[in-house]
């Protein structure tokens, strides 16, 4: 039971909102967008301390997706405990998967989850493995992001919004930003359609994507080679 309230207690507590370079701005840009006009009148206050809270809970409400740009995630995924259904278990584990915002550390993590369930009878440790340094988003400033930007911009329409996005599950990217070292991702293999088969046993994309896929990623190398 200890356990069980723990995870309920970590699942539905709000983590705090904070913005980086990179989020603000696409709020900011897609705030503009008739399909997000809805986010024109709350993100401003997602930029404030004193309501960020409240208005991230408005987000969530409309779009978790977009939500789990604002603050570290947390989800339940598995539990394991007792051996026989008539008799209490003695110890219970349960993993989470927590995808924690790129600046955030993991002692900061770990020491808000022991503040959130307050029981000593629970011990909150990371999982085995290596965890992704905290570090800031790389900048929009470098000409690579500069020639990733003409390129994408020549290549879609003149009404296409080009906006940073930063992405939601983990990359390696952390431990060569780490090192001082601009890492960017790119639209390369883009779906036709807005339903997603990411990790599915159907995931998929057409040839043709694939085709202009390596395309745009050729004329990117090529305008960062030429621009230096």
């Amino acid at each position: 039971l200890h356990v069980q309230r723990a995870t309920l207690k970590l699942a539905d507590a709000d983590q705090p909102v904070r913005l980086n370079a990179t989020t603000r701005r696409y709020f900011r840009d897609v705030s503009k967008l008739e399909e997000y006009n809805w986010l024109a009148p709350i993100w401003p206050r997602i930029d404030n301390n004193a309501t960020a809270q409240a208005a991230a809970a408005q987000v969530k409400a409309k779009d978790p997706e977009i939500d789990a740009l604002l603050r570290t995630t947390v989800t339940p995924t598995m539990m394991t405990a007792g051996n026989k259904i008539n008799v209490i278990p003695t110890t219970a584990e349960v993993s989470l998967d927590v995808r924690r915002l790129p600046t955030e550390t993991k002692e900061e993590v770990l020491a808000r989850f022991r503040q959130i369930v307050n029981d000593s009878t629970v011990d909150i440790s990371l999982a085995p493995g290596q965890q992704m340094p905290a570090t800031e988003p790389s900048s929009m400033s470098t000409a690579l992001y500069k020639a990733m930007e003409k390129v994408i911009a020549a290549q879609y329409p003149r009404d296409a919004a080009i906006v940073p996005f930063m992405g939601r599950g983990a990359t390696d990217g952390s431990f060569l930003r780490a090192r001082g070292m601009a890492v960017y991702g790119a639209p390369v293999f883009l779906r036709e359609t807005g339903e997603s088969r990411a990790h599915g046993n159907d995931e998929r994309i057409s040839p043709q994507a694939v085709t202009d896929g390596v395309e745009l990623l050729w004329q990117m190398v090529l305008e960062t080679a030429g621009t230096n």
